[in-house]
């Protein structure tokens, strides 16, 4: 079966690509880390082309981007893509304390939801960015941090906004 069982990308072409590009079971620090920097590389690409203002940071467990819209609100929000999956790695590597946490599958999944949502929306000028600012700011936090690891959070999210969005 998947390892992905119960999440809205089962058996998918990410399976492939998670295959491929090293955050499976024998994958190094270094694997996994390339593979969230191809996710944060092409998320930069996708929301400077809509004009949105990065900064990237670059700290121990978690790379950050901020996006800011200049818009009347001049909103910003920190979308954090963790580099080590399992939690701090010990200075000899023991791969079998791996297993016990999440693996970082679940950045690369919420990126690739992350875009699709984005482009389901209604193209009307200026409202993607509306959206996936409401996606990534609650109400009660506004700077605060969009955790890439909860696929459960983040399709409610995008549910309700794909609905607000058609009606």
């Amino acid at each position: 079966g998947s390892q992905y069982q119960g999440t809205a990308v089962e058996r998918s072409d990410l399976d492939i690509l998670i295959q491929t590009g090293g955050s499976g079971r024998d994958a190094t620090r270094q694997d996994r880390q390339r593979l969230v920097k191809d996710c944060k590389r092409a998320l930069q690409v996708e929301l400077q082309q809509e004009g949105v203002r990065i900064r990237q940071q670059g700290y121990d467990k978690a790379d950050k981007l901020t996006l800011t819209w200049l818009g009347a609100q001049r909103l910003s929000v920190d979308l954090v893509f963790y580099t080590t999956t399992h939690g701090p790695l010990p200075a000899r590597g023991d791969e079998n304390k791996f297993q016990r946490y999440p693996d970082v599958t679940n950045a690369v999944i919420l990126f690739k939801k992350f875009l699709e949502l984005r482009h389901a929306l209604p193209l009307v000028p200026g409202y993607k960015i509306e959206a996936l600012a409401k996606l990534c700011v609650r109400a009660d936090q506004p700077n605060c941090m969009v955790n890439f690891m909860n696929p459960e959070a983040l399709g409610q999210a995008s549910h309700a906004l794909l609905k607000e969005a058609w009606v």
